[in-house]
């Protein structure tokens, strides 16, 4: 009898489980329906920080390097993402309200890139996973640019001190890496505005060794 009983008891269980969580028509549940998953705080590890994460790197500047000297958009809230959020003017942690306000806030997505070391920058194919004192991280060197030179579009990835770039040179689109401390990210209007004045063209050298990646 006690084994009946019990055995009700979980069948109960998993009914009442099925009815919360698969609400009985099969919907995804989104990340942001689940009970207790904000605020976003130090010590969390999801999709939802990645998405902080990310909002922030194109922020660009010191906003950005913080968040990068941290691991990037890794899903995990560190204390470089508190600060970056904080030096926003964000609360250190974000309730719905203000994760939604940085995420939908695209005035100022600075994806851009261009060189702005005075030694210039080398561009990379790939990303190694071992440090050389001449390359940093960057695997296999295929060119050299000068100071100010535009470089193009984050896509968004960025690796071990290193952010993926992408261009279009005679309709193809290549892609290349190169480390985050010899660009800077600026919106597309900030772009527009200086490049007439400050941005030198890419040179044809650079411009055959970018078609053949």
């Amino acid at each position: 009898m006690k084994n009946l009983i019990a055995f009700a008891g979980f069948a109960a269980l998993g009914i009442y489980l099925m009815k919360k969580y698969e609400k009985g028509d099969n919907s995804k549940i989104e990340p942001t329906e689940i009970p207790g998953i904000f605020p976003l705080k130090k010590g969390d590890n999801n999709d939802l920080v990645k998405q902080v994460q990310k909002a922030l790197i194109n922020r660009g500047g010191d906003v950005s390097h913080l968040v990068l000297s941290g691991g990037g958009a890794s899903g995990d809230f560190n204390e470089q993402t508190e600060k970056a959020l904080t030096s926003l003017g964000y609360p250190a942690q974000l309730d719905k309200q203000h994760f939604s306000m940085l995420i939908n806030d695209s005035k100022v997505l600075r994806n851009v890139a261009y060189v702005i070391d005075v030694d210039g920058a080398t561009l990379f194919t790939g990303v190694g996973n071992t440090h050389s004192p001449e390359y940093g991280y960057g695997r296999d060197p295929f060119a050299h640019l000068s100071v100010r030179t535009h470089l193009g579009t984050s896509t968004g990835n960025y690796k071990n001190g290193l952010v993926e770039l992408m261009t279009t040179i005679n309709v193809k689109r290549v892609k290349f890496w190169v480390a985050t401390n010899k660009v800077a990210m600026v919106s597309q209007a900030e772009y527009d505005m200086m490049k007439s004045s400050k941005i030198l063209p890419k040179g044809e050298d650079v411009r055959s060794k970018l078609l053949k990646l």
